[in-house]
């Protein structure tokens, strides 16, 4: 309606204009025509000859450990940060929530891409309706042109980091070793590669991991979670590694309590009069019938393995 209002308020939210025009058309992305978001960018640093790409992730909950099947179930949320030096932004704000992309630019630019090594099917990281991209202002702007009709901030894509953010639920795979049960330590890990065609133009770099699930489990105690960066095949990969301790008194009370009294029933037999002779051999056929049956349910809620397991 005529009425001007500071370049801050453009796209922040908030309808400062009666009509409503201060956040229509906030597109985040100034694309050129030639931009292919195919093609891995440029390094953002000078002389630097593959682009950083930053790994982060907020590990929300362990959803399920099956020792039988030889997997694992993780609920996270994955975080990747890079530049883009081929993309200007803009009107960028100091608050990075307020530098969301819309969904139709989510697709429209390169992304980094990661695999899930350790699972059945090797699914992908994906950029849909659920993944949240954001850009962090960091650089200074330039003004639009005079001859435009609009006043637009434009912040260089090399100076001012992009960051997409998803949510997964996934299954890995992970080998239990089962020699020391239940005295184990298991540990078992999430392996992220990068995708096999972008992998000699970028450069993995990880952050620190948050752990926010419980730490007691139903078998297991969360002893340590760590990420590092390690070199697969001809790729690089974020290796997420979970410590798991088993809690022992849930075994003891379940395993080691019941066959010690077991033991004990049978034993005091020895000392029943010999005219008790029938009683005797019935205790003795029960308790070790008991036992089997104890031994077999243990070794069923336990992985088959060609070694001997300590219990």
């Amino acid at each position: 309606d005529g009425v001007c209002i500071d370049i801050l308020a453009r796209c922040d939210n908030i309808n400062d204009c009666k009509d409503k025009s201060d956040e229509a058309n906030c597109a985040r992305v100034k694309i050129n025509p030639t931009y292919q978001k195919f093609i891995v960018p440029p390094p953002h640093i000078v002389g630097s000859e593959a682009t950083e790409v930053t790994v982060g992730m907020n590990l929300e909950t362990i959803m399920d450990i099956n020792e039988v099947e030889g997997y694992f179930q993780v609920q996270f949320y994955l975080t990747m940060k890079w530049f883009e030096s081929r993309l200007n932004f803009k009107n960028l704000k100091t608050d990075i929530d307020l530098n969301n992309f819309l969904p139709s630019e989510n697709t429209e630019i390169w992304v980094p891409e990661l695999v899930f090594e350790n699972t059945e099917e090797k699914p992908s990281t994906v950029t849909d309706d659920k993944a949240t991209i954001k850009v962090k202002k960091k650089g200074k702007f330039k003004s639009s042109e005079i001859s435009s009709n609009e006043n637009i901030q434009y912040f260089a894509g090399s100076e001012n980091e992009i960051s997409m953010s998803r949510f997964y639920n996934q299954k890995f795979i992970c080998e239990y070793q089962m020699a020391w049960y239940p005295f184990d330590i298991q540990r078992c890990r999430l392996v992220l590669s990068m995708k096999r065609a972008f992998a000699p133009f970028t450069k993995l770099l990880v952050e620190d991991i948050i752990y926010e699930g419980e730490i007691f489990l139903t078998k297991y105690e969360v002893k340590d979670v760590t990420i590092t960066v390690t070199d697969l095949a001809n790729t690089q990969a974020v290796v997420v590694e979970i410590t798991l301790g088993r809690q022992l008194l849930g075994v003891m009370l379940n395993v080691f309590v019941p066959t010690l009294v077991l033991n004990i029933i049978s034993y005091s037999t020895n000392f029943y009069k010999d005219s008790y002779f029938e009683s005797v051999i019935g205790i003795n056929l029960t308790s070790m019938l008991v036992l089997v049956a104890l031994f077999v349910s243990v070794n069923q809620s336990l992985p088959a393995t060609s070694y001997i397991k300590m219990i």
